[in-house]
This record gives C-alpha cells, sequence and structure tokens, in this order.
C-alpha cells in the first residue's frame, strides 16, 4: 500500500518525509513513475505510509533488515461473476490464477482457481488485504490457509517464504 501524491520526488531524494498540510509526517517518499524522460520529476510519486514504516521501527533500530513473506501465487480480486462461477459465497476471497514452481504456495497445495478466504484465521476480503497479510508475516511461519476449491470449503498449511528483493512489488521509475 502507498500513498499517491505529486509532491516531487527527484532521483536522490526518495526516502525524505512525506507532510499534510498541517506539517506532520505521513509517510516516506520512496518511488516515481514519470512518463518524461530520465531526470524528470514530472509524474506520480508514491510514499510509505507512516503507519506502516512504525511497525518496522523496532526491525530497524535493532539493525535488522525488513523482509516480506511470500505465498507464490499470481492473485486477483473476485467480481460477483467469479464468485458464482467458483462457487464461492459472496464475492469476498482472493482468487488464485497461478502458482509459481517451487514456491510455498506449490508445496502446500495451492492450486490455480483456488479461492483464499481465510488466512491464519483472517478473513481475507480481497487480493490487497491477502498481499498486506502475507507480505506481514515472517519467513518461515506455517499458516493456515481456507480455500474454497470446487465449491468446498479446505484447509491448507503453507511455511511462508521471503520475498526475493527484486520481485518485491511496489512502483517503480519506467526505463
Amino acid at each position: 500500500d502507498f500513498i499517491q501524491t505529486d509532491a516531487s520526488i527527484n532521483p536522490g531524494n526518495s526516502g525524505g518525509p512525506l507532510v499534510n498540510m498541517h506539517g506532520e509526517v505521513i509517510g516516506m517518499t520512496s518511488a516515481i513513475a514519470t512518463g518524461g524522460g530520465a531526470g524528470q520529476s514530472a509524474g506520480v510519486g508514491f510514499a510509505i505510509p507512516s503507519n506502516m514504516i512504525r511497525t518496522m521501527l523496532p526491525t530497524l533500530i535493532k539493525g535488522g533488515r525488513i523482509t516480506r513473506g511470500m505465498l507464490g501465487v499470481g492473485i486477483q480480486d473476485l467480481s460477483p461473476d467469479l464468485a458464482a462461477e467458483f462457487h464461492v459465497p459472496g464475492a469476498k476471497g482472493a482468487l488464485v490464477s497461478q502458482v509459481g514452481k517451487d514456491t510455498p504456495a506449490a508445496r502446500g497445495g495451492l492450486r490455480a482457481g483456488d479461492v483464499i478466504v481465510r488466512y491464519d484465521g483472517k478473513d481475507v476480503a480481497d487480493s490487497n488485504r491477502l498481499r498486506n497479510l502475507v507480505a506481514a508475516t515472517a519467513h518461515g511461519t506455517r499458516v493456515a490457509l481456507g480455500v474454497i476449491r470446487n465449491g468446498r470449503a479446505e484447509s491448507l498449511h503453507v511455511t511462508i517464504g521471503t520475498m526475493p528483493a527484486e520481485a518485491a512489488p511496489g512502483p517503480a521509475e519506467p526505463s
């Protein structure tokens, strides 16, 4: 989750504070998506929300590094039509569109077409909720997944992996 801003973010100044009209820090600038040439700051900027950073502070203060959990799946939201097609009551959950080879999801038995509706005891309303829950889970943690497969509720267990740094999601400056 990022805050979208029109504040100028130039190469080399990301990591600075994003402040609101009252001078309160609400995020840390991190990236820009621009349609212009190299070195231009015209475009849309993104900042990491301060409440997300706050959860990382204890680790960073101790000299640790932040890692993100990974399942190894492609996911999408459920539309009402997809929910009906996959026999999911309501349109809540994250539809697994693909499972990466040799990933935690593959080892845990997830399949394309599964709809993840619970993650470690928490309801999954949509793909963003699942993405955030997985990202916040420590590497090596075994979690229970509630899935709808072929119209039936099933329970699976997956041991979360680590998101490779080069694959971390987020906006990037186009080449």
